[in-house]
């Protein structure tokens, strides 16, 4: 008996360690890119992050969306690379902006990080940042202004590098929102 208790004891104690584990184990790349967004000036709320895993490949195809460079129609044509820093891509291999994605496989992944920032803004908009991972690897810091609500003379969707100035913001409210 004192044997079974002893086992039982011991089984228990590992369960529940693993299970604390896991609770406290934290997430580096979201903590990188709070701190990141904290140290451009940024304000980020903890809640309401998302995080989304797609691939390579749409990711190549939504950059090139976001710095206005066509998008799922334009993915063989190669983008300047002064376009490309537009979005502080860095980090990401050089076929992502020298050249065609082709050569990426498939199963590849990037996790981007979609973080509500504490800005005041115009109804129905919200600003964002958005920060990728390729691999473990910081490949692209951005600011989004993210429309909530699409109406009739909407305002284009706007992305910036994370370290824009705030005053870069406020000329597009005073230019789109009246």
């Amino acid at each position: 008996m004192k044997r079974f208790l002893t086992i039982t004891i011991l089984t228990l104690s590992c369960l529940c360690g693993c299970f604390f584990a896991h609770e406290v184990r934290r997430d580096t790349r979201q903590e990188t890119a709070l701190c990141l967004i904290e140290s451009f000036g940024w304000t980020a709320e903890k809640s309401g992050i998302e995080q989304r895993e797609i691939t390579a490949h749409n990711f190549y195809s939504f950059y090139h969306q976001w710095i206005g460079e066509g998008g799922f129609y334009f993915i063989n044509r190669p983008v300047a690379q002064e376009k490309v820093a537009k979005g502080n891509l860095a980090g990401m291999r050089p076929n992502l902006y020298d050249q065609t994605y082709e050569m990426i496989p498939d199963e590849q992944m990037v996790t981007l990080y979609f973080i509500p920032l504490d800005e005041q803004m115009p109804e129905h908009t919200k600003l964002e940042a958005i920060i990728a991972f390729d691999r473990e690897q910081l490949c692209m810091t951005a600011l989004h202004v993210k429309l909530t609500e699409w109406w009739e003379s909407a305002p284009p969707s706007s992305t910036w590098p994370l370290g824009t100035e705030k005053s870069v913001l406020e000329t597009w409210k005073s230019r789109y929102m009246h």
